[in-house]
């Protein structure tokens, strides 16, 4: 008896001495710790300074990990009175009661506050009556589950909200900048528009901006979600939150604070949790329906079955668990697209996509680059093609402009020199004069050349017309008194627009292009892309009707745009993409950003929605057929409480694993960066020891 007393007495001890601790632990949280437990400065943050949302999240959150850790406790007391000691088991009694009033509280909240019946009411009679009927094990895992079920959650969440303050972690500190010569040490929110910003290896880049000396390798992992670091040079684009790993490079800051990518996609990560909400909402709502149903199988049958089969009818609710495990299931396929560099704003994209049938891309930015290739060079009074190439080049060199870009471009794959120049005067909107060895060469449009008094040849007008036609610019080069030559920039198509639109066919997958040019450019690039339906000599707000009318036939429409011009039509579409570096309208209006820069991903979206659409169904049916099986084995093969509990379990396990199995496809993801990463630095050890 003595040593009854002593165990007893010693197990109440542990579990009084671990619920304080816990107890405790909340207590300090709820004084000073984030969401996730971290905030993005010191690892603390004040409750007070919380919105009563963040507030009451946190509040839960702690709750929820306390009551798991009292579960657990109470299941080790239940383990040890079934393999050891059968009077241990009691000190599990009060903890298991203390929990279910935790339960009870979240059953009466609904009820009398919300006025409806929800999913608790079983969980409560669940656990509560295994509890009365002296089942400690049963109710104590029940209960581990319940439990198990709001932690994986929260963790799964608080996943994407690390993400958010890794992200803004990124974003505090201090930046080098660049002043007379001297770099001078500022905080990083402080750098401005203009600003030139030294960066040297293991530093975080603090703004959006351009290269303006030096090379490096940038880590852009947390935007693009690509491990593979990007070599960049002068005149390349670098963001903000991305990492030199080597090197240095002096950036000038085009984007800063708020207005740069990083902050951007930032703030659509922490805007993700409302979809979450609203997802678990549809799912507690689908679970609080079955209640009725469920209620009435298992007390209408109490007199075919008896007591223990209609208890046991009470494990077959399948919609309880869906909605927890259907939010869970969202967030990690999220999480899986941003690791691919798809930013979903929220899950109804996800869901909607599977129905898109029909994707309409605007033809200009979208389609082809922001920067133009050289087409055809025309010469006039016996010049030569490249003569006029390097004059031009003379004139354009230290411009950013995508027309100067790409005069260099063609310079650079010609193999041409560029002239050295006497002096530039620029004529802001029209052109720009420079004088070389002596002599005026004007370079910029015909309306320049007309108003500088240059005599343009009748077969320039006729050039000019098709060009304009055909969507193409002219960039005019005069050498003195005369026009001696007429470059043609053409559009440049995506190089990976092709590939994209057929593997959208493959999909049966419907495809439109959309523009404000002219026929014939237009039909041009729909034959060169293999696209059959195109609209030409759209205006703005024209576009929008267009996506209105493929819905009036019938069309789930999916809209891929980057312009200012293009907010109403992405708002107007089902779904709507847009790509990093468009336009701010563009990415506010849009419900998925392309975080490459490129379309390549297109295909992947679809693809992630189509597993996504595949794992609902899969853990529904995981959840499902135990719950028939059940309903079936007690009517018809007499199953007791402990077979209908196991096949529960069954149910339980299979939808916890196939809602968290992306997860599985995100770990090898990483592995073969990783194996890609170690193959890249063994071969830059090898090219240095040759």
């Amino acid at each position: 008896m003595f040593i009854e007393v002593c165990l007893i007495s010693g197990g109440l001890y542990v579990g009084s001495a671990l619920y304080k601790k816990i107890r405790d632990k909340v207590r300090k949280a709820e004084n000073g710790s984030s969401p996730s437990g971290l905030s993005a400065k010191n690892g603390q943050t004040d409750i007070r300074k919380l919105s009563p949302h963040e507030a009451e999240r946190l509040r839960y959150e702690k709750t929820i990990n306390q009551n798991f850790s009292l579960a657990l406790t109470a299941g080790g007391f239940t383990m040890t009175s079934l393999l050891f000691y059968a009077p241990v088991g009691f000190i599990s009694v009060p903890i298991l009661l203390y929990l279910l009033i935790f339960v009870f509280k979240r059953l009466t909240d609904a009820v009398f506050k919300e006025r409806h019946a929800p999913i608790e009411i079983l969980d409560f009679a669940v656990i509560g009556g295994f509890l009365v009927a002296g089942n400690l094990f049963t109710s104590n895992l029940c209960a581990i589950l319940y439990f198990t079920y709001r932690k994986l959650r929260i963790a799964t969440e608080n996943k994407s909200e690390r993400t958010y303050l890794d992200i803004m972690d990124t974003q505090t500190g201090t930046a080098w900048v660049l002043k007379e010569g001297v770099e001078l040490e500022i905080p990083m929110e402080s750098v401005e528009i203009g600003d030139v910003v030294v960066v040297r290896a293991g530093q975080v880049i603090p703004a959006d901006g351009v290269i303006v000396y030096g090379a490096a390798s940038v880590g852009q992992h947390m935007l693009t979600g690509e491990f593979q670091p990007a070599e960049k040079g002068t005149d390349d684009s670098v963001l903000a939150a991305t990492i030199v790993i080597s090197g240095i490079i002096h950036i000038r800051a085009e984007k800063s604070g708020k207005e740069t990518e990083a902050a951007r996609i930032a703030v659509i990560i922490k805007n993700t949790k409302e979809f979450t909400a609203y997802m678990e909402a549809i799912g507690q709502e689908m679970a609080d329906k079955s209640v009725f149903p469920i209620s009435v199988l298992g007390i209408g049958s109490y007199p075919l079955v008896g007591a223990a089969g209609s208890a046991a009818l009470f494990f077959s609710n399948f919609l309880g668990s869906m909605r927890l495990f259907a939010p869970i299931s969202m967030l990690n396929f999220i999480r899986l697209g941003s690791h691919e560099g798809i930013v979903f704003k929220d899950g109804r994209s996800l869901m909607l996509l599977s129905q898109v049938d029909t994707v309409v891309f605007d033809k200009t930015g979208t389609l082809t680059q922001d920067q133009p290739r050289v087409g055809t060079i025309h010469t006039f009074h016996e010049a030569e093609e490249n003569r006029v190439l390097s004059l031009a080049s003379a004139a354009e060199h230290r411009q950013s402009h995508p027309i100067a870009l790409a005069i260099l471009d063609e310079v650079r794959e010609r193999q041409l020199t560029i002239p050295e120049i006497d002096e530039t005067h620029y004529k802001i909107g029209y052109g720009i004069i420079i004088k070389m060895n002596g002599q005026q060469v004007r370079v910029g449009s015909g309306r320049f050349m007309t108003m500088e008094g240059i005599d343009l040849p009748d077969d320039f007008y006729k050039i000019r017309e098709d060009a304009y036609k055909q969507g193409f610019s002219v960039v005019c080069v005069a050498e003195e008194n005369r026009l001696i030559g007429a470059v043609e920039l053409e559009p440049a198509l995506r190089p990976e627009a092709k590939e994209i639109i057929s593997k959208l066919k493959q999909r049966d997958i419907s495809v439109h292009i959309i523009s404000g040019d002219h026929e014939k450019p237009t039909r041009a690039m729909a034959e060169a892309l293999g696209v059959e339906d195109y609209f030409f000599e759209v205006l703005p707000e024209e576009k929008a009707e267009r996506i209105r009318q493929l819905q009036e036939n019938g069309k789930t429409v999916c809209f891929v745009g980057d312009g200012i011009n293009d907010a109403i039509a992405l708002r107007k579409a089902n779904v709507s993409i847009s790509i990093r570096g468009a336009s701010t309208a563009a990415i506010d209006s849009a419900q998925v950003i392309l975080m490459d820069g490129s379309l390549s991903s297109i295909p992947n979206i679809f693809g992630i929605s189509s597993d996504f659409q595949d794992n609902m169904y899969d853990t529904f049916m995981a959840v499902t057929y135990p719950g028939l099986i059940i309903i079936g084995g007690v009517f018809l093969a007499g199953f007791t409480m402990t077979q209908s509990f196991s096949l529960y379990l069954v149910s339980t396990a299979a939808g916890m694993v196939v809602s968290m199995k992306p997860l599985l496809k995100l770990a090898r993801g990483k592995e073969k960066d990783v194996e890609a990463q170690e193959v890249k630095l063994i071969s830059y050890d090898k090219d240095w020891t040759e």
